[in-house]
């Protein structure tokens, strides 16, 4: 009997890990697609979709200004349209100052990425 709850909470375990790796790997995947947004390397459609705060005039004063924060657009959970105009800002918004760094890099944007995500 001991060993049924052993391995019940072995596999309950790795299903935790798994839900956590597979967390980690969306998030890296929309933050990256984010930065190519942002370097211009992605389709038009997306780029639309990653206005920095710097670039609307009301919000220019702004404290998150000086972060390379994104706007995220209001939006109505029931009747929201493309589901990118408001996930990509508030996943690049969620980030540490020194992934927001504009004189990084890709390669090591990606590197740093990937280590702030793993250690969440």
């Amino acid at each position: 009997m001991f060993s049924v709850s052993c391995n019940a909470n072995t596999r309950s375990s790795r299903l935790v890990k798994i839900k956590r790796l597979t967390t980690s790997l969306v998030k890296y995947k929309i933050v990256t697609m984010v930065c190519n947004c942002l370097h211009g390397k992605a389709p038009s459609y997306l780029i639309h979709c990653c206005t920095s705060i710097l670039d609307v005039a009301s919000q220019r004063h702004l404290h998150s200004a000086s972060r390379c924060q994104l706007v995220v657009p209001r939006h109505n959970l029931s009747t929201f349209g493309l589901w990118a105009s408001f996930t990509f800002p508030a996943a690049w918004n969620c980030l540490s100052d020194e992934l927001l760094e504009p004189l990084l890099t890709a390669n090591s944007f990606r590197q740093l990425l990937k280590t702030h995500l793993l250690a969440e």
